[in-house]
């Protein structure tokens, strides 16, 4: 699900920018007294669970909308690299970095250095902060999220973390806003947005790939649209793919 996060909103970055361009060179464009260039920045994926390196390959599906296999296929033809360029814009547009064991001003460096306009946090209670042990205690969870809350309305991002569902949301389509592993209530006070998926531990036969998505709190729901929304989806592992029912 991160890397369909980073491949969309990379997708969007780019036709964005193009759009800027588009009118900033055209003859007809006339430079306003307060106007402030567009600059062109990447997703930056840090990860904290598995590796960029096998990471990387699910970015490339994602984009190109493929299985491993035909990935494998692409990549023997010597096209892949076009391609993704093609579908994203630049070879760099979703960055990943390690930041296995990193502290809190690690990652905050790293962050400086690549100027993101979304940086995507992967088991983001595991940021090491002054006073915790990076063991995803409830202090440790606490500070480490309020410290990105904190980063990314400084260095003006969007910020996008992951937390596991505990036991109180096992076997739901649609788990409560209190489960959260080692949270109740104390990282969820830093989110505008909590977007949780839910599955069943032993779904009947045809059921397999189906994944509940819901909003249990949505401080940037549009003017008129519920805040609140739960919608079942099929999830297709092989492709990286989320579809609605109503699109078989």
């Amino acid at each position: 699900f991160l890397a369909n996060i980073a491949v969309s909103f990379a997708k969007q970055h780019k036709e964005q920018y193009e759009q800027y361009l588009e009118t900033v060179q055209s003859p007809d464009w006339i430079e306003s007294e307060n106007f402030i260039p567009m600059v062109w920045q990447p997703v930056l994926y840090l990860v904290n669970e598995g590796t960029s390196r096998k990471i990387t390959p699910r970015v490339y599906q994602t984009a190109l909308s493929v299985d491993r296999e035909e990935l494998f296929k692409i990549g023997s033809s010597g096209t892949l690299e076009q391609k993704y360029i093609t579908n994203m814009g630049r070879r760099d547009a979703v960055r990943l970095v390690d930041i296995h064991g990193y502290t809190l001003a690690e990652v905050v460096r790293v962050i400086e250095q690549h100027n993101p306009f979304l940086v995507i946090t992967d088991m983001t209670g595991r940021i090491r902060v002054s006073t915790g042990s990076g063991m995803n205690d409830v202090q440790q969870l606490e500070e480490a999220w309020e410290a990105m809350r904190i980063q990314a309305a400084i260095q003006k991002f969007i910020h996008v973390g992951t937390a596991q569902v505990s036991a109180e949301g096992f076997n739901n389509y649609y788990p409560p806003l209190s489960a959260v592993q080692n949270s109740k209530t104390g990282i969820q006070t830093t989110w505008d947005l909590a977007l949780f998926i839910g599955t069943m531990s032993q779904p009947v036969e045809g059921n397999e790939e189906v994944r509940g998505i819901s909003t249990p709190k949505n401080k940037l729901a549009r003017s008129g649209c519920k805040n609140r929304t739960q919608q079942l989806t099929y999830f297709n592992a092989e492709r990286n793919t989320w579809r609605l029912p109503s699109e078989d």
